[in-house]
């Protein structure tokens, strides 16, 4: 009878740790799985807290990132994406209402893909027209340095200022957002007064420079001032074409494209000539092989 009550009890206490011991299994894979979320949440944290750290680092490395080398000289990202701003502003100030009445082109919104010649975009385009005008402030200032010209851009660089100050106010936008809206991500009054007094220094330069061919030019007491003003514009372009020639150019980032369509074009163009140049030799031989042979006949 004891043996019976016995065995009865320890089934009940078999029944009572399993019902325990499952408690005890859910209460571990509880703690495991919040274990599991406070590991995974703390990763999150952790990639949003990097994620957002690496804006500011970013943009230091963008800002610093060397686009191309001009006469040795390396051009980082401020100061070309000032000149290629530049650029296209110019372009479409200057051809913009021309080329939207008479083409239907709106040439604010020609970028990216949109080709402005067989061979190179908008965008291409603006970096070609950039990097020229920093070939030619570099041949400018190495000019001004032989010539011992010098300039005091003070009073035209608080103009530029001026002006540039009316016209954020006229434009409805922050001061900081026009100006990268205008002159790129990184541009600021501060971080453009270099750049903007140096396209100041070469301009009167330039000017100076003109001046000079216009009085060669009206040293001729036969030349009307159409002439004059002609000619002084084909020997300031000479000029240029003569001190630019030297001036090295070496792309150092892959956001510049152009030049690889550019040279492109350059030998498709020399092959074109060669083809020409081979097509017009073919026609001269068989011109003059009928010829001898017209001869040769006549004789006979």
């Amino acid at each position: 009878m004891d043996n019976e009550k016995k065995q009865e009890t320890e089934k009940k206490l078999t029944k009572y740790d399993r019902k325990m011991q499952k408690r005890a299994e859910a209460k571990v894979r509880e703690a495991r799985e919040e274990n599991i979320l406070r590991i995974v949440g703390i990763v999150i944290v952790l990639a949003i807290v990097i994620f957002a750290a690496s804006f500011p680092v970013r943009r230091v490395i963008d800002k610093n990132e060397k686009m191309l080398k001009v006469d040795g000289r390396e051009i980082s990202r401020p100061e070309y994406e000032y000149y290629y701003n530049l650029s296209k502003n110019s372009y479409e100030s200057t051809y913009g209402t021309m080329l939207a009445q008479y083409y239907g082109i709106d040439v604010s919104k020609q970028s990216g893909t949109a080709m402005y010649d067989e061979y190179v975009t908008f965008d291409e385009f603006y970096q070609e027209m950039a990097v020229e005008k920093l070939k030619e402030n570099a041949a400018f200032k190495k000019a001004m340095a032989e010539e011992g010209f010098q300039y005091d851009v003070t009073e035209d660089y608080n103009n530029y200022i001026a002006e540039l100050n009316e016209s954020i106010k006229s434009s409805g936008l922050t001061a900081a957002d026009y100006y990268h809206a205008n002159f790129g991500s990184y541009a600021s009054e501060k971080s453009l007064e270099s750049y903007v007094k140096d396209s100041l220094a070469t301009m009167a330069f330039y000017e100076a420079k003109s001046d000079e061919f216009k009085a060669e030019s009206a040293s001729d007491d036969d030349s009307s001032e159409d002439t004059i003003d002609y000619e002084a514009l084909q020997k300031a372009a000479d000029y240029i074409e003569e001190i630019t020639k030297d001036i090295d150019v070496e792309v150092l980032s892959k956001k510049i494209t152009y030049d690889d369509k550019r040279a492109q074009q350059e030998a498709d163009e020399a092959a074109a000539a060669a083809n020409a140049d081979a097509a017009t030799g073919t026609a001269d031989g068989t011109e003059d092989n009928t010829g001898s042979d017209t001869e040769d006949n006549t004789a006979n």
